[in-house]
């Protein structure tokens, strides 16, 4: 056998103070570490434990999950075949009743297009009426156009004519007048002439002889008297010499002109007066004349613009009834069009109203048929076209708001299979998850 091992007791005793605290102190660390290794690996072990059960919880739940979800698919679609077959039904009755609403739409059509022709070979009519009475209106205003413009025409000629020859008639009483006075004053003249050239020189032998006289009775005194003034005489003689006979001239010219113009000069005012009259005179008739030309040239260019005017209106309304016959020519091809569009639609309706009259059910061919015969007792009562529509109009709503409701359910449907194909992804998503995570782990 071995020496003994010696005990704590023994060490420590052997043991000074300092190093019985030192080893105190390491026995203690030590003793601390195990203590925390040991915690450490019960807190790794349960920490592995509780990711092993929450693996195989995961797993658990997904395949409860997966069961739950494959029951709920399996109602739900039970319940949406059943809706489905509900759906056809009701589908069917409703296309028979729109077969039925879209025969009754064709019989409304054919006598409304019916009653469209009558009233448009009525309107064409009265149309043409209106434009024979119209032709013949203005065909009337035409002709009394034309009689009143050859009668004005005609008033307007003989009045200028008139006036025409009336200017030429005073224009040659003028002339002649002219000429008559021209004529006078010339005849007068010379006679004026003749009678002064006359009286001048019987003045001048009356002189002469009195002068003889005179000189024949102051013969002696100036006998006595002329030897005195001979000389000066003489020298007056030779000094007025030259300018004697033209001043006997001019002064014998001038008495004799002086006299003339005393004795005519009464006769000279009169022809003036008559020439001023007779000047006024033809300024007066020139300014009436003068007026009444102006007077006929506005008439003329009144009764121009007149008959511009009514050309230019006579031009507009056979331009505007050119157009209104080529717009009623457009829109009656257009009509036209349109009717033979509603016809091709009403021939499609029919069609369409045979193929859904096929899918209606007995429910809603009887409804169809007691709200045709209430509009029947209607229009038996009411006799007006009008009435005739409100069984289709009803009925045309009736498929709209069906439509409209199974729109919104195919919303509703498309909502919920977009939120059942998510569920079912995250269900596959989590199936897959549990796969991993163990093969991780292990």
């Amino acid at each position: 056998m071995g020496p003994k091992k010696k005990g704590k007791g023994s060490k420590l005793a052997r043991m000074s103070e300092e190093e019985r605290i030192r080893y105190m102190q390491h026995r203690a660390a030590i003793e601390e570490e195990a203590r925390r290794r040991k915690e450490q690996l019960i807190a790794t072990y349960m920490k592995n434990k509780l990711k092993h059960e929450e693996a195989f919880m995961r797993l658990n739940s997904a395949k409860i999950n997966q069961q739950w979800r494959h029951i709920l698919r399996k109602v739900k679609c039970k319940e949406l075949t059943d809706n489905m077959k509900i759906l056809w039904t009701t589908f069917e009755a409703a296309v028979i009743s729109k077969n039925k609403i879209i025969q009754t739409l064709l019989g409304d059509l054919e006598d409304s297009e019916l009653q469209y022709s009558m009233m448009l070979e009525n309107h064409v009519q009265i149309v043409n009426r209106l434009i024979g009475l119209h032709q013949d209106r203005l065909e009337a205003c035409h002709k009394r156009y034309t009689s009143e413009k050859e009668a004005l025409l005609s008033a307007a000629n003989l009045e200028r004519i008139n006036t025409s020859t009336q200017s030429d008639y005073a224009c040659e009483f003028l002339q002649t007048v002219i000429y008559d006075m021209n004529s006078r004053n010339k005849s007068q003249h010379k006679a004026c002439t003749s009678s002064a050239t006359a009286k001048q020189d019987e003045l001048r032998n009356q002189m002469q002889s009195e002068i003889e006289k005179v000189e024949e009775q102051g013969s002696l005194q100036i006998e006595e008297v002329w030897h005195s003034i001979q000389q000066v005489l003489k020298d007056y003689v030779t000094d007025t010499a030259p300018n004697r006979p033209h001043y006997n001239a001019l002064r014998a010219k001038d008495k004799a002109n002086t006299e003339q113009l005393l004795r005519h000069c009464d006769t000279v005012n009169k022809y003036s007066d008559l020439i001023v009259d007779l000047k006024q005179q033809l300024a007066l008739m020139h300014c009436t004349h003068t007026v009444k030309l102006k007077e006929l040239r506005e008439e003329q260019s009144e009764f121009l613009a007149q008959f511009d005017r009514m050309r230019h209106s006579i031009n507009h309304n056979q331009a505007r009834d050119e157009s209104k016959l080529t717009t009623l020519a457009v829109v009656s091809s257009e009509v036209i069009k349109e009717l033979t569009k509603l016809a091709q639609r009403g021939e499609s309706i029919l069609q369409m109203a045979s193929t859904c009259q096929k899918f209606l059910s007995e429910k809603e061919k009887l409804k169809n048929y007691s709200a045709v015969m209430r509009n029947e007792d209607k229009t038996e009562d009411d006799e007006t076209p009008l009435k005739e529509m409100d069984n289709f109009w009803q009925q045309y709503n009736e498929v709209v708001l069906e439509c409209r409701e199974l729109s919104a359910e195919k919303d509703a449907l498309s909502t919920e299979n977009k939120q059942l194909r998510k569920i079912l992804r995250h269900y596959l998503n989590t199936l897959v998850r549990p796969t991993t995570v163990p093969r991780a782990m292990a």
